[in-house]
Formats: structure tokens, C-alpha cells, sequence
């Protein structure tokens, strides 16, 4: 689908979307949960960095030495490009789907972390795209609203997305679970990208 003026318009208009209004504090936990583990975020991705305040935080708070940052909406990208602080960094911005990214590199060599927050409900080929992320980083910073998720926005916050498919719990669990090792809130550990593991505690591996 097509992420252009109707949706910015309809879904961010009067509302606090969460990785916008809260971006900084999704940027104190990243640093805080991989500093704690020990594990250096030097390379990154954000596949669908929207208007791209968490990408802005993580940067200004971890100083990766590479980002890749991914959008399918022209509008966003373009947005993105006129921002003065992608100036202070290494950063590849593409105008693309992620299903359609070439990762054969990425494969070869795999990033740190990948940031993947509210994207995979627009995303058809959920299956696909999550091997494809787990072939591609270490770990994913991985957020998705279920079909509970919406109707609980609904019924609280009047909140509808005509454009996000709902799935239940189950389903992203069965998927997810084929690929990552869910290691902490919000963090997923690669299946596919095997080194030794930073988070060893067993009661949070699941």
C-alpha cells in the first residue's frame, strides 16, 4: 500500500502516536537494555522510520557508525532528507519496501540491531519478512499491534487504522517464534545471525 498525505493525515492528526511523542524515552531503553547487556550498537537499520523520531533518538543517543533507514512512503523520505541531523551521521536512506530491499550484503554481513516499530501490520507477507529480518541483525527492536491491541485502542481511544490487516497474538507468535528468541520487552535475538548471546537469563528467553 501506498503511505502517502491520507495517511500521515488520518492516522497522526490530534493523536500521540507511540515512537513519536515517546521517542526519546524508546531511545533510553534501547541504549540502557544493550549497554547493560554489554553489546555494542554500531551498525542499524529502520525499516519504516515513518516521520523517523525514534531513528533521530537512537542516533542522537547511541552514535551507530551506520544507518540504513527504509520508508515506502516518498513523502517521509523526502521529509527525512531535509532534516539537519542526518548531516552528523552515516546514513543511507532508500525509498522502498522492505519485502523488495536487497539484503544480500546485509545477509553476508549482519547489522546490530534493526528497528521495527509498528511496521509488520502493513506488511503482507509477514512470514517472509520476518526471516528476513532475522537474516539481516542481530537483534530487532520489534513492535506490533494485535487484534486485541485494536480493539482496545477502539473501545478507549476511538482509535481505528483502515489500513493495518489485524492479527491475532497467536499468529505473529507462531512466526516470530520460528526466527527470534523474544529476550526482553521489545527485543528479539535472531535465530538465523548465531553468536554468542548477550542476554543469557533463562526465565526471559522465550
Amino acid at each position: 500500500m501506498s503511505f502517502e498525505t491520507n495517511y500521515w493525515s488520518e492516522i497522526y492528526a490530534g493523536r500521540l502516536i507511540d515512537g513519536t511523542f515517546n521517542a526519546s524515552k524508546h531511545a533510553d531503553y534501547i541504549k540502557s537494555i544493550f549497554a547493560l547487556s554489554e553489546f555494542p550498537i554500531r551498525k542499524i537499520i529502520d525499516i519504516g522510520f515513518g516521520k523517523g523520531k525514534i531513528l533521530e533518538q537512537v542516533a542522537k543517543k547511541l552514535h551507530p557508525d551506520h544507518i540504513i533507514a527504509l520508508d515506502t512512503s516518498k513523502l517521509m523520505v523526502e521529509t527525512l532528507k531535509k532534516k539537519t541531523w542526518i548531516g552528523k551521521y552515516n546514513i543511507a536512506i532508500a525509498h522502498t519496501k522492505f519485502e523488495e530491499f536487497n539484503t544480500d550484503y546485509l545477509e553476508k554481513y549482519p547489522l546490530d540491531l534493526a528497528i521495527a516499530n509498528s511496521v509488520f501490520q502493513y506488511i503482507e507477507d509477514v512470514d517472509f519478512s520476518l526471516k528476513k529480518l532475522a537474516s539481516i541483525a542481530r537483534f530487532s527492536y520489534f513492535s506490533v499491534p494485535t487484534k486485541n491491541d485494536y480493539l482496545r485502542m477502539e473501545n478507549e481511544l476511538n482509535f481505528k487504522d483502515k489500513y493495518a490487516a489485524s492479527r491475532t497474538k497467536t499468529f505473529y507468535l507462531e512466526i516470530l517464534n520460528k526466527y527470534f528468541t523474544r529476550v526482553s520487552f521489545n527485543v528479539l535475538e535472531s535465530k538465523i545471525v548465531r553468536e554468542h548471546s548477550y542476554f543469557t537469563a533463562e526465565l526471559y528467553r522465550g
